[in-house]
């Protein structure tokens, strides 16, 4: 598995600090918030330099479609280790986006990374124009794609935001696939819980590419606003 990058604390990768400023708003999160313009339905990731969206959009779209949108939008998606950092935020500071989001089953939402075959991931992948087509991201080998069971949070590998080992027992599921040629979308979905067993709300999985389903959307990224600061 290539894996490059420093890692710290459950594998997240270790962002070099430039000034005494960053290193204060890493430190207490809640002063970043209060000086970055704020964004209606958005909440701002310290950690990551983003305003993610609060609610999912773009039910029923598939993959291709959903980044199109963005794209055109100046937007993006989360990455599977950005999602982690966000979930983990959120978890710390915004309990209500977990009750609201993560737990609705209802609500799924694509991932910036494609598995390309039973052991690549490409991360943040472009598209061609007539969303036929995605090439260049970043990619990694010998990943685990097509087990089922569980995992718990200090086993997601960074940069992947996948689990490097799948158990019986953890916090939470992971639905691999039986691959087939076709590429897969990565997902985060709380219905792994009708494939395997009832118990943790989240899971990951790999759907096709050009699967619409009206559970399925993305959670818009904005790395600025258009306000003057």
């Amino acid at each position: 598995m290539k894996d490059e990058r420093n890692t710290g604390l459950f594998g997240l990768p270790i962002r070099p600090v430039k000034t005494k400023e960053e290193l204060e708003n890493l430190l207490n999160p809640k002063r970043e918030q209060e000086r970055k313009p704020k964004i209606d339905g958005f909440t701002y990731i310290p950690e990551l330099n983003l305003y993610v969206a609060d609610e999912i959009s773009m039910l029923g779209d598939d993959w291709y479609a959903c980044k199109a949108q963005l794209n055109a939008n100046g937007s993006r998606m989360l990455t599977p280790a950005e999602f982690w950092i966000y979930y983990d935020y959120c978890v710390k500071n915004q309990p209500r986006i977990v009750e609201n989001s993560f737990k609705d089953m209802n609500k799924e939402e694509w991932l910036d990374a494609v598995v390309e075959n039973e052991r690549e991931l490409i991360v943040s992948p472009d598209i061609s124009s007539d969303m036929k087509e995605y090439s260049f991201g970043t990619r990694y080998d010998d990943v685990i794609i097509s087990k089922r069971g569980y995992f718990d949070r200090e086993e997601i590998s960074a940069p992947l935001g996948l689990p490097y080992v799948i158990k019986e027992k953890g916090t939470f599921g992971y639905l691999g696939i039986n691959f087939n040629d076709l590429p897969k979308g990565v997902c985060r979905s709380t219905h792994g819980g009708y494939y395997i067993k009832a118990g943790p709300t989240i899971y990951l999985q790999y759907p096709h590419l050009r699967l619409r389903h009206y559970s399925i959307g993305v959670r818009e990224c904005k790395e600025k606003t258009d306000e003057k600061k």
